[in-house]
């Protein structure tokens, strides 16, 4: 009887297995997954050459992983199955209280990270004596400012290995903490970015060290674009049924003057057509572009270079008041920013990034 059972459960387990195998070339293949935010693997050619490295069998596995039939299901069962085992993780997203998630800071080497800080600090110095102001902001993740829903992981020392250095370099974890801590909603609990009210928090240290006078609080009127904005953490973390955020910016008079080029397109602070789209961040200033102008009209104003990732463009219309931008991506920017510092001659030159990037991304080198 034991035997027969057995003989039954291989029989059906067999034929479960061949069913999701035909499903998988039967179903059309995706190419992206708007829920992971993602390219997909697809069916790889075949070569004796990539038989034999073995990259074909690698990229089949890719290609069965990804293609596989209710695959966001399964996905959304082992993020649960990971949560009901005690483990508060899944797939590198830690899950706080009052469903706030934040990727897990994990790195292979700080290696890449002191070179970073090493090119930063030499482009800072060698501007600094050409007679050219810069300054350096870190926006920090959602790791370093959540402490009332989520724990700081142990043995994390970006901050300690950047305060370290020579380098000045200034942030807002402290206020953005303190925010946090009074229950105000500054950092997103679906995506690794601070909310318009983080970016604003964010501002007002920025101005301090700029000395720009910074538009009030009670000058901004806010306005919601959605209630279903789900981030970069949400498309990592697997839970289907996810508390979604509220994605909101605040207007100053005015700010619909401001100007955004791009190469021959112009367009406002605020790209709305993003909306339609999963990655909602994108409606500031339309997404990531290696160089976009911001300026206003009118009266000249100063104009200052800023070097940034995507931390940056919730943060630069509230200074789109005050100063006109030559906006840098380096992980886009194909040219030479010494060539731009020459055609520019900006007044100042401001970094800001998020520390995660300088921790993790190879760009910095096109400093020089």
């Amino acid at each position: 009887m034991k035997r027969v059972a057995e003989v039954v459960f291989i029989f059906f387990c067999a034929i479960f297995v061949l069913l999701f195998g035909v499903a998988i070339f039967a179903k059309p293949q995706r190419y992206f997954s708007e829920q992971e935010n993602r390219r997909l693997s697809v069916f790889p050619r075949v070569s004796v050459s990539s038989v034999l490295n073995g990259k074909f069998s690698q990229s089949l596995g890719d290609f069965f992983t990804d293609q596989f039939p209710l695959r966001a299901k399964f996905t959304d069962l082992k993020a649960r199955s990971e949560l009901l085992a005690g483990r508060g993780e899944n797939n590198g997203v830690v899950f706080g209280s009052d469903g706030y998630t934040v990727i897990k800071p994990e790195y292979d080497s700080l290696e890449l990270y002191r070179k970073n800080l090493s090119y930063i600090e030499d482009f800072c110095a060698e501007y600094n004596e050409k007679g050219i102001e810069t300054t350096v902001f870190f926006a920090p993740r959602g790791i370093d400012v959540l402490t009332r829903y989520i724990a700081r992981p142990a043995g994390d020392r970006v901050w300690e290995i950047a305060e370290s250095e020579s380098l000045d370099i200034i942030n807002a974890n402290a206020e953005l903490c303190e925010a946090v801590w009074r229950g105000e909603y500054v950092w997103n609990k679906t995506d690794h970015h601070f909310t318009a009210l983080g970016a604003y928090i964010s501002y007002l240290k920025l101005c301090g060290e700029l000395g720009i006078e910074p538009i009030k609080k009670e000058d901004l009127k806010r306005e919601i674009l959605s209630e279903e904005f789900f981030g970069t953490v949400y498309s990592r973390a697997g839970l289907e049924d996810a508390e979604s955020d509220e994605l909101f910016i605040y207007r100053w008079s005015g700010d619909g003057e401001i100007k955004v080029i791009n190469g021959k397109s112009i367009s406002g602070l605020y790209c709305l057509k993003k909306l339609e789209q999963k990655d909602k961040y994108e409606v500031f200033l339309g997404g990531n572009y290696g160089h976009i102008s911001i300026c206003g009209e009118g009266e000249e104003r100063p104009t200052v270079m800023v070097i940034k990732d995507s931390f940056a463009n919730s943060v630069m219309p509230y200074l789109a008041r005050d100063i006109d931008m030559e906006v840098y991506d380096l992980r886009y920017f194909s040219g030479s920013i010494t060539d731009e510092i020459e055609r520019v001659r900006p007044d100042r030159i401001v970094i800001f990034c998020g520390i995660d990037t300088v921790a993790t991304d190879g760009s910095f080198r096109k400093l020089f």
